[in-house]
C-alpha cells in the first residue's frame, strides 16, 4: 500500500488526527480494530491520532477512510488558493 506519500504540517496533523480519531469513535472501534479494518499496522493508527502523522501515503489515507466510512477529503484541511 505505497503509492503518493503526502507531507503535512503540524496543523495539518493535527487536523487528521482530529478527524481520525472522531471518526473512529463515531463507529466505537479502538485504535487496533480501525488498523486491522484497514490493512495498516497499528502504530500508524497510533501515531496519526496523536499528531506524529506527518508524511503517510494516499493509499493509507484511503484505506482509513474507507474503513471509517468517510470521504478521504474529509481527513485532509481544505486547500486555501494562493
Amino acid at each position: 500500500m505505497g503509492g503518493f506519500i503526502i507531507r503535512m504540517d503540524e496543523g495539518a496533523a493535527r487536523y487528521l488526527a482530529d478527524e481520525v480519531r472522531a471518526a473512529r469513535n463515531r463507529r466505537r472501534l479502538t485504535q487496533a480494530q480501525l488498523a486491522t479494518c484497514a490493512g495498516v499496522g497499528p502504530k500508524l493508527v497510533h501515531n496519526i491520532e496523536n499528531g506524529g502523522g506527518l508524511t503517510v501515503s494516499v493509499g493509507k489515507l484511503m484505506a482509513l477512510a474507507t474503513a471509517l466510512d468517510i470521504p478521504v477529503a474529509s481527513l485532509l484541511p481544505a486547500a486555501v488558493p494562493a
